[in-house]
């Protein structure tokens, strides 16, 4: 039987910049009962209710798809699904609808994707038909509004569905030679919202925007000093685009007229690479990827004086720290060793 195991630690940091001190900041480990196997599992989402799902692959005898869930922020575990290769995205409905996409390679070894949907929270699944053979993306606006990015004949294509997958139609908001940054895609207030780029420029990005109830579309351009901007979404709801540009923190956002303005610039000494930031009333993490090898190791900053100094907060590099979320100021990732690690950022 797995031991829970919790450990509580307390970082006190001190700035050198400004002599003064960081807010006590708690994180948990959890060994979480339930877990099965050696997993490449990462945290996939969080509810409102504190509900958590991770998926992944296992590789226990064999490879297979698997879903965990947990409704007792990680105390113990129940598998809702099980199947072939690996689930790579999770898309939380409500709380009884669930959607996931999972990848494994057919008869002939090539790769497809099934798009699963579950009414229950995950008690029973059936498989959705949708155009083309492999997803790239799925994002869900609300309960019938989803948008798809998937590959067909080589590919990659833009549908929309207005009847929760029932039915697809191909979106022509994009040229033909538009490619689409999968991982930028999300969804605000009944919006979809992502990052594309032309065939011809590809150093070149766009920003594009639509409703499907109302057909309201528009494309825009990006500050040109912004290669791989990330978009997020800030306190007030508004759109953000953040990136690392060579020892700076940019952050633009999209005003009214539908144009990217600067909004702020923190110096930043480092090389790493920007995985993700999150910006609170008094503080910033900066979650950076400092070394690409078979698995990334991460390392997180913090600034409590508005970038002016920046110290290490938490280095993952010797825990294996899978793709995380964050929710409601907690950042959430899963560990190799079968435990979840809690950081709370916002307190």
């Amino acid at each position: 039987m797995n031991k829970l195991i919790i450990y509580i630690t307390i970082i006190l940091t001190t700035l050198t910049s400004c002599k003064s001190q960081v807010k006590k900041n708690i994180y948990s480990e959890i060994e979480g009962k339930g877990l099965i196997g050696n997993e490449n599992f990462e945290v996939m989402k969080i509810t409102e209710n504190s509900t958590i799902f991770i998926g992944g692959e296992s590789k226990w005898m064999e490879q297979s798809s698997v879903i965990m869930k947990s409704i007792d922020n990680g105390l113990s575990w129940t598998k809702i699904y099980s199947g072939k290769g690996k689930i790579n995205q999770l898309v939380i409905v409500n709380p009884q609808s669930i959607i996931a996409v999972e990848q494994y390679f057919d008869d002939n070894r090539n790769l497809t994707s099934k798009l699963l949907s579950s009414k229950n929270g995950g008690n029973h699944w059936e498989e959705i038909d949708y155009p083309g053979q492999k997803i790239s993306t799925i994002s869900i606006a609300n309960a019938t509004d989803w948008l798809l990015y998937s590959e067909i004949n080589s590919r990659d294509k833009l549908y929309t569905s207005k009847d929760h997958g029932v039915s697809w139609s191909e979106n022509s908001l994009l040229n033909r030679t538009d490619m689409i940054d999968q991982s930028s895609i999300i969804s605000l207030s009944e919006n979809f919202y992502g990052l594309y780029r032309t065939h011809f420029h590809k150093d070149s990005t766009s920003f594009f925007g639509f409703n499907l109830t109302s057909n309201y579309s528009f494309t825009t351009n990006i500050p040109s000093v912004m290669k791989h901007p990330k978009i997020k979404i800030n306190s007030e709801n508004n759109i953000e685009l953040v990136e690392k540009i060579d020892n700076r923190i940019v952050r633009y956002f999209l005003n009214q007229n539908r144009q990217f303005e600067e909004k702020e610039t923190y110096l930043l000494e480092t090389e790493y690479d920007l995985v993700d930031a999150f910006f609170y009333y008094n503080k910033i993490f900066l979650l950076m990827v400092t070394q690409k090898a078979h698995f990334n190791n991460y390392e997180l900053f913090i600034s409590s004086d508005n970038g002016e100094s920046w110290e290490t907060f938490e280095d993952f590099s010797s825990t294996s720290f899978n793709p995380y979320q964050e929710h409601n100021g907690i950042l959430y990732g899963y560990l190799r060793n079968k435990t979840m690690r809690m950081i709370e950022l916002k307190n």
